[in-house]
């Protein structure tokens, strides 16, 4: 892990020597795929371990003892908010007899007290058991992943958009049934993404158990909604590379926010 903060470290650097030598732009597009690059490592890492991890565990049901609110100062400018985040404490048995708490991560209060959850364990040591949920089991990778894809993202839009400017002058016109057979698809795909858009609140609430699922589910279909109305950007030969990233980027964004939302309401 220090090695990646080390990797960060360069990228950041490296971006600001780009950024003298040549431009802004550039600057900022290097350093972020550099960025990103090393983030997508350490998800890969990060999601290994966990994933050998989870090969030598035990699943056991706990129960739901009790909450510990905990309470974290955050200031932004002259502006001070306190955020209460709720911890679970899970007791849980193994075969022999012992009993042991565990801690889960701080969030929304998912289980009642009392309420049977999920628990995985190593049996060589149970003290690091954990709750079998998404946020307990993948919160990290995800949130890793998600830095990550936002990096590349930033990387490629000032990178791609700085390669773009070279080579938009040397695109040749197209046969006029090609545009054709284009702007039929570039309607198609407007239609289809707004269809999926105005639907996603309707599936979501059909779909939804909890409030986090119905955020996620929503936040989901917009993204894939916007993915298309991407799709119909990218069609376009008027289209600048600002107009074609910009909807991708959102979309990307919206539909893993969704999806981090709809595993951490499964309860």
């Amino acid at each position: 892990m220090f090695i990646s903060f080390l990797f960060i470290f360069v990228g950041i650097l490296v971006g600001l020597i780009v950024g003298k030598l040549k431009d802004l732009e550039w600057g900022i597009g290097t350093g972020s795929l550099i960025i990103g690059i090393v983030g997508l490592y350490a998800t890969i890492n990060v999601g290994m371990d966990r994933y050998n991890e989870l090969q030598d565990t035990v699943k056991t049901k706990g129960i739901l003892v009790d909450y510990i609110e905990e309470r974290d100062i955050r200031t932004t400018g002259k502006y001070r908010t306190e955020v209460t985040t709720s911890v679970p404490l899970v007791n849980f048995s193994t075969p022999d007899g012992k009993e042991y708490t565990i801690r889960g991560l701080g969030g929304p209060r998912k289980w009642q007290i009392k309420d049977n959850v999920n628990i995985l364990y190593k049996p060589s040591d149970p003290h690091k058991g954990f709750i079998a949920d998404f946020q307990n089991t993948w919160g990290v990778t995800w949130a890793l992943s998600f830095f990550a894809s936002f990096s590349l993202l930033v990387g490629f839009f000032f990178v791609g958009g700085k390669i773009w400017e070279k080579e938009y002058d040397l695109f040749e016109m197209r046969e006029i049934n090609v545009m054709r057979t284009r702007k039929m698809a570039m309607r198609c795909f407007t239609i289809s993404g707004s269809i999926v858009i105005a639907g996603s609140v309707p599936i979501a609430i059909f779909m939804y158990e909890n409030f986090y699922q119905f955020f996620g589910y929503t936040l989901a279909g917009i993204g894939l909604g916007i993915f298309v109305l991407c799709v119909r950007q990218w069609l376009s030969p008027n289209s600048e590379w600002i107009d074609r990233m910009i909807p991708f980027m959102i979309s990307v964004i919206f539909f893993m926010m969704g999806i981090g939302a709809i595993l951490l309401g499964d309860v």
